[in-house]
């Protein structure tokens, strides 16, 4: 993806965002756009609970590979550690997109 490319999935990633009524509407607009902007095929957004100690999944987008399971069935674990915070987020959430070869 070139320069205009990336700028064109900002923008969007940014209307989006804006038309966006409810949080869960503003996390898959942001996921979307994250994948959308990296070239990729899934993105997940995420907050660490520090007082559960757990990584809770706002939302997911795309297709997922093959045998994962949705957030919903998956077990929940506990942990000690935090993972670290994004310096970019002020809010803790954390957006990751993945590429699926082919």
């Amino acid at each position: 993806m070139g320069e205009d490319g990336r700028l064109r999935a900002v923008v969007a990633l940014a209307q989006g965002m804006a038309a966006a009524h409810t949080p869960r509407e503003f996390w898959r607009a942001a996921a979307l756009g994250a994948r959308d902007g990296l070239d990729g095929s899934f993105a997940a957004l995420s907050v660490w609970e520090r007082d559960h100690g757990r990584l809770k999944v706002l939302v997911n987008a795309g297709e997922r590979a093959v045998g994962r399971r949705s957030s919903r069935t998956r077990r929940r674990t506990r942990s000690t550690s935090s993972p670290r915070s994004p310096s970019s987020c002020t809010s803790g959430g954390r957006a990751a997109a993945s590429r699926t070869p082919g």
